[in-house]
């Protein structure tokens, strides 16, 4: 009977078969090329072009990318920046750890032909788990630990280039993103990253919105704009006039006279605006009627 292989391809030696070479079969099984990359195997996975890239096992007693331990992911030529998945293919449907290294500029999702899998940022590493259906994460879940760190160097990193270097948002419900493009942070909720608020810059500013809770507005420096007379404003966009009369241009805007000479009166124009003329006084006829009408 023929050697059998196990879920990691190392083979099975029937007994009474491999007459003269079982001692090299099994050195081979238990050297670097089989057991020892389960165990401590270290593979390189290249993107050379932007197209996912799928990983395979079969029944040989080879090194296989995808039976090591450890897959460090580069990209090189019109793979380098390319946002895909890395796809454990035929018979990598088992369950396994694997710990991820992406040394490229674009996310790289682990998984299976099926299931969501596990995206892994640029420049960054993650332990995660086969389980023969889906790749997922190896720690989700703590009972009673607060995760932090020392103030002495140590930082948790959120940093990412871009947005579209984020994680899934609902895989990582919850969690706080750097987008330095943006220069703003974002938090994942309901399936999508909200972008985070500041009034001074640091976590960007907002491009909309409406200001419904504001607590205060500073008049200089915060409003830009025509303010129309339907608002409480008077819809002018400059100064007024000094020392002119501000009236109705229309029914809906302001506008204001020229300053009027010393001496001169306002004087309404029907249907145009309202002007400084000279006065026209008394004549003396008008002067003498009223002198004798009101005993001047």
């Amino acid at each position: 009977m023929a050697s059998t292989w196990s879920a990691l391809k190392i083979e099975l030696l029937e007994t009474g078969q491999n007459a003269g070479t079982w001692g090299t079969a099994t050195n081979v099984n238990l050297g670097d090329a089989v057991l020892g990359e389960v165990i401590t195997g270290s593979a390189t996975v290249d993107f050379p072009s932007a197209a996912d890239v799928t990983l395979t096992l079969t029944d040989s007693a080879t090194t296989q990318s995808a039976r090591n331990l450890r897959l460090n992911i580069t990209e090189s030529g019109a793979g380098i920046g390319y946002a895909g998945n890395l796809i454990l293919g035929s018979n990598c449907q088992i369950e396994k750890f694997y710990l991820i290294r992406n040394n490229g500029t674009g996310v790289k999702t682990i998984k299976n032909t099926t299931g969501t899998g596990v995206a892994v940022a640029a420049g960054k590493a993650t332990l995660v788990y086969n389980d023969g259906t889906n790749v997922v994460d190896v720690l989700n879940s703590f009972s009673s630990a607060i995760l932090g760190a020392e103030n002495a160097g140590s930082i948790i990193p959120f940093y990412f280039a871009n947005q579209a270097a984020f994680p899934s948002a609902s895989t990582y419900h919850g969690a706080i993103a750097h987008s330095h493009a943006d220069g703003a942070m974002y938090f994942a909720h309901g399936g999508a990253w909200v972008r985070m608020l500041n009034d001074s810059g640091p976590l960007g500013t907002p491009s909309s919105g409406t200001a419904t809770n504001l607590t205060g507005l500073p008049l200089t420096t915060g409003v830009t704009g025509t303010l129309p007379n339907t608002n409480g404003g008077t819809g002018q966009s400059s100064a007024f006039t000094q020392y002119g009369v501000t009236y109705a241009a229309t029914a809906n805007a302001l506008a204001t006279t020229a300053a009027g000479t010393a001496g001169y009166v306002l004087t309404a124009n029907s249907s145009a605006a309202p002007t400084f003329q000279a006065s026209s006084g008394v004549t003396t006829g008008k002067s003498i009627a009223m002198a004798m009408i009101f005993g001047f």
